[in-house]
């Protein structure tokens, strides 16, 4: 048990010293490289802060001098008390100064910190983007900013000139008298740790309740995305139902939490007013031994403030801390999670001249189900090769694996002899059109998502991709246009009008390989033949891959490829195939309405 508790406590510091490296990596571009200038803005700010309990303790020594029967210098207290006002305005200007500056220069970390974070999402695999919700991912990523922001204000702007401020005093108040300094010093610890061991209870129900609170965001984002699916079914009140009883376990933990502060709170004023009254009557005794003076035992109380400042301000403030902490450490994990498919070093950008795709030897796994073995096909250039099975037969995997959604566990793919894994994953991508059989729109304008494929072309060159795919009369019908919004993942668009949309960006592309997953399938007959014939002149001299469905897609390939279980099983074209027993064969004649039976 002793190891067990032994290597959780070795893991909690790791995670904590890993969450701090990350939160230093972006706030020292801001404290350091940033505002190295502000260190002896804080250091003024410091001193003139010291001059409040400088002042207070001659004031009052002079004040004092009645009781003896002398009289006080009136001029000389009310030149103390300039001082004083001089050293409050410059202390709460620089103040004031530095969180400026700090507001207007940390947009800076904000951008270095969304530019790393986007990056790397954008560059892990696809397995990990299917696993994991788009709207919990992104509240993550969001959140970290937050947490950047918080964590720098409240250490950097806030406790840090504080705990400087306080060691001063300390050696300060040494120097007057060790004896207060002692006493005023006694609570110190038992405060520190009151709060350590506070914090520690806290966190747990801290990071638990912000686990669940993304959970809910992430839930209601999916029901608002799919609003359609959510009304069809009449699922509003289920929705709604399902968010609220996980909202019930957050504010639950919230709860927890806050009655913890709650506690400690009491905690810290029970302390305070000890502290100030041992302060006050150990003071008062030693003005009465005739060891301290008036002055003094004043700028001992002040000195109180600012020795408890920090561990009271910390007290205050680390709420926050913990939900800034648990924020950067859900950021943190999301972007140090090692990245699969990845550019290796020494590789150049695909050189595509013909178009010949080759599969030798392949084999990949998924992570749960889903398996090739040994597959091994070509693709030729200015040909369309049909790609038939039954569903699972692995024909989807395929088409991933040769934009390289995943990395091969086995064989390898080449383009024009070159390894795939070997060139750039962005030159492999421009030089591959792929048009999916669900495909999704941005919430933006007909003109964008079209354009999407290459963002320079030209008004008629957008305007040319849509009338080849078919789409450019019913553009022209919407009272906007090309202007007209597809609304969110193209929901204001019908199944057709979308694929449509895909197969004009795909076309704009102008890729030398060409990748259809039933590209058509969403189109009604007449649709679907005048596409098809579009598509046709597409395909023209390049090397097309078409997942097919529909047997009249497959009579026109120049070869078919049949899978069954994650092997190819049979080669050849329609007339070949349908002869022999086998896979194909039984596709063909168990077709219905012109579709194969997968």
């Amino acid at each position: 048990m002793a190891i067990s508790k032994r290597s959780k406590r070795k893991e909690i510091l790791r995670d904590f010293g890993s969450t701090i490296g990350f939160y230093w990596k972006y706030a020292g571009l801001v404290v350091f490289k940033k505002f190295w200038f502000l260190w002896p803005l804080w250091g003024l700010m410091i001193l003139a802060q010291l001059v409040e309990p400088f002042v207070f303790r001659l004031v009052f020594d002079e004040v004092g001098k009645v009781s003896s029967g002398q009289t006080f210098d009136i001029v000389l207290i009310g030149w103390y008390i300039v001082l004083w006002a001089a050293a409050i305005l410059i202390s709460s200007t620089i103040i004031a100064w530095i969180r400026a500056i700090f507001a207007r220069r940390m947009p800076q970390m904000d951008k270095q910190y969304f530019d790393d974070a986007m990056r790397h999402v954008m560059g892990l695999d696809m397995s990990y983007h299917l696993e994991k919700k788009n709207g919990e991912l992104m509240k993550k990523i969001d959140r970290g900013i937050d947490g950047l922001w918080g964590m720098t204000i409240n250490i950097v702007v806030n406790q840090a000139p504080q705990l400087i401020l306080a060691l001063f005093v300390f050696f300060w108040a040494l120097t007057v008298s060790w004896q207060m300094t002692l006493v005023t010093m006694i609570f110190y610890p038992i405060c520190i740790y009151v709060f350590i061991f506070g914090a520690k209870k806290t966190h747990k129900y801290q990071e638990e309740s912000n686990d669940i609170f993304t959970k809910v965001l992430g839930r209601a984002y999916d029901a608002v995305a799919n609003i359609m699916v959510v009304k069809s079914f009449a699922k509003e009140n289920f929705e709604r139902e399902r968010i609220i009883t996980n909202m019930k376990k957050y504010t639950d933990l919230q709860e927890k939490a806050s009655v913890g502060w709650g506690r400690l709170e009491i905690l810290q004023n029970l302390y305070r007013t000890l502290q100030r009254v041992l302060v006050l009557a150990a003071g008062v005794y030693l003005i009465w031994l005739e060891k301290f003076t008036l002055g003094e035992l004043t700028m001992f109380v002040l000195f109180q403030n600012y020795l408890y400042g920090p561990v009271f301000s910390l007290g205050n403030s680390i709420r926050g801390l913990q939900y800034d902490f648990v924020r950067l450490k859900e950021a943190r994990e999301i972007l140090e999670r090692p990245l699969k498919v990845v550019d290796f070093d020494g590789v150049t950008k695909l050189k595509v001249k013909d178009g010949k795709v080759e599969l030798k030897g392949v084999g990949f796994r998924y992570k749960d189900a889903g398996v090739i073995n040994n597959v091994g096909m070509i693709f030729e250039p200015g040909q369309m090769t049909a790609l038939v099975g039954h569903s699972g037969a692995g024909k989807s995997t395929v088409i991933a694996l040769i934009n390289r959604f995943y990395d091969l566990q086995k064989g390898e793919i080449l383009i024009d002899g070159q390894d795939i894994s070997k060139v750039t994953q962005v030159s492999l991508r421009e030089n591959i059109g792929l048009v999916m059989q669900e495909n999704t729109l941005f919430n933006d304008t007909i003109f964008n998502n079209i354009a999407y494929a290459n963002p320079k072309a030209k008004k008629e060159e957008v305007y040319a991709a849509a009338k080849q795919a078919n789409i450019h009369d019913f553009i022209m019908a919407q009272p906007e246009g090309y202007k007209t919004m597809v609304g969110e993942r193209g929901l204001k668009l019908s199944g057709g009008e979308k694929q449509r949309v895909a197969i004009a960006r795909v076309i704009l592309k102008n890729p030398p390989i060409l990748i259809l997953d039933e590209a058509t399938s969403a189109l009604d007959t007449k649709t679907e033949r005048i596409i098809q014939e579009a598509l046709d002149k597409a395909m023209k001299g390049r090397t097309s891959i078409v997942i097919a469905h529909r047997l009249s897609t497959v009579l026109h390939a120049d070869k078919i490829v049949v899978m069954s279980k994650g092997k190819v099983v049979q080669q050849g074209k329609h007339a070949e195939l349908k002869k022999v027993p086998g896979v194909y064969k039984e596709l063909v004649d168990l077709q219905v309405d012109g579709m194969l039976a997968v």
